[in-house]
């Protein structure tokens, strides 16, 4: 999970990282940092992640470059400034920017790309952890009976708690409760 990074567009059209390790510019040669961003990004925003699939498509036979395009594509569309909010936060939420851009009112991928809906569906593996943490499994214990990390399982919880729109696991076992979502 990439968390503390803040994303920034220079002049010429680059995007720019920033973490507390420095800023750099993004590359396709930085492959697990892309390739994290654009699994963060399918996880979450699917339906933006297939547009750009569509859209760069043609780079499909080299992974890197794909990948690189997708994320690179969701960066400039939702984030641009260098500011005091950090796009991606300590949590791993995305905090998206109303960007300019000089296509607004023509660009095909509008309202899909940038600002994109969030996916508010569990995944199977989602479900399946929360109903562990739901019926009081201890996290390091839902790792091992997953064969997971622990940070796998934190950023499960995690993501399934913002798709549902919930802050914690008191809201999400009420949640649960009152949905009947584990037939409990």
């Amino acid at each position: 999970m990439i968390t503390n990074t803040e994303f920034y567009l220079t002049p010429k059209g680059d995007v720019m990282v920033h973490t507390d390790k420095g800023t750099k510019k993004l590359e396709f040669t930085m492959r697990d940092f892309v390739h994290k961003l654009y699994l963060m990004f399918w996880d979450l925003y699917p339906e933006a992640m297939q547009a750009c699939d569509k859209e760069y498509h043609k780079f499909k036979t080299l992974p890197a470059v794909f990948e690189f395009m997708c994320a690179r594509r969701m960066i400039k569309c939702n984030f641009g400034s260098f500011d005091n909010v950090m796009d991606i936060d300590h949590l791993g939420n995305f905090n998206f920017e109303d960007v300019h851009c000089v296509l607004r009112g023509e660009c095909q991928l509008e309202g899909i790309v940038c600002r994109p809906k969030l996916n508010t569906t569990l995944t199977e593996r989602e479900m399946q952890i929360m109903e562990l943490l739901f019926e009081g499994v201890p996290q390091e214990d839902v790792a091992s009976a997953c064969a997971l990390s622990i940070e796998t399982v934190r950023s499960h919880k995690r993501n399934s708690l913002k798709k549902l729109g919930l802050h914690s696991m008191a809201e999400f076992n009420t949640y649960a409760r009152q949905k009947n979502l584990f037939n409990k």
